[in-house]
């Protein structure tokens, strides 16, 4: 798959403001004084979108880059980021949808480019397109954990897929990307990954 690693509007001051109001400097500002000491629900979900009607892309990003800018880092050095889910719906059993997941050869088909690897805990699945997919935990039918990593993203992330029978011969599928660094990374990976489950979709259907 390609990341373009590009988000869908410029994460600037002036961007910024003409979106919302304030710079992203104001917004910092703003939350020092207003918001100290919050978690990040209470200033993304509740304040910025919910009371002050801003457009989710900005509420989150403030928020998030807000983080940034206080330098709140987890352990490993890297701070907590964006995080993207793409669901979809399959008119198909789960096992079916799973058995495209770790058979590499279909895998590699809604992928749009060969991937090698097996897919076991402790073996890494590399891509034509450069990325690489640690593979963390396989439980069968049930959900999938990578740590993935590609060039030009600022640390490696996480992928957890989960699968969902839902009855009827449907089955459901959830791909939560997390740690994402930037608003380019997270834009990006939410875009790939939405077209990734659209060919999914059309080639288990």
């Amino acid at each position: 798959m390609v990341f373009d690693l590009q988000p869908d509007f410029p994460v600037t001051d002036a961007a910024c403001k003409e979106a919302t109001g304030k710079t992203l400097t104001e917004w910092y500002a703003y939350l020092d004084k207003e918001m100290p000491g919050k978690n990040r629900r209470d200033i993304v979900s509740v304040r910025l979108w919910k009371e002050l009607s801003l457009d989710i892309w900005w509420a989150t990003t403030i928020g998030v880059e807000y983080e940034r800018h206080l330098d709140k880092k987890k352990k490993d050095g890297l701070y907590e980021g964006y995080s993207i889910c793409s669901t979809k719906t399959f008119k198909a059993p789960i096992s079916a949808v799973y058995a495209e997941w770790v058979n590499l050869a279909q895998m590699a088909k809604w992928m749009e480019g060969s991937v090698e690897g097996k897919m076991e805990v402790g073996s890494v699945i590399t891509s034509a397109d450069g990325e690489s997919y640690e593979v963390l935990r396989v439980r069968e039918d049930k959900d999938l954990r990578f740590d993935f990593n590609l060039e030009g993203m600022e640390g490696v992330t996480r992928i957890d897929v989960a699968f969902e029978d839902k009855g009827n011969g449907k089955s459901g599928i959830n791909v939560h990307h997390k740690r994402l660094q930037n608003r380019g990374e997270a834009d990006s990976v939410r875009r790939t990954w939405a077209d990734a489950m659209d060919r999914l979709k059309a080639q288990v259907e």
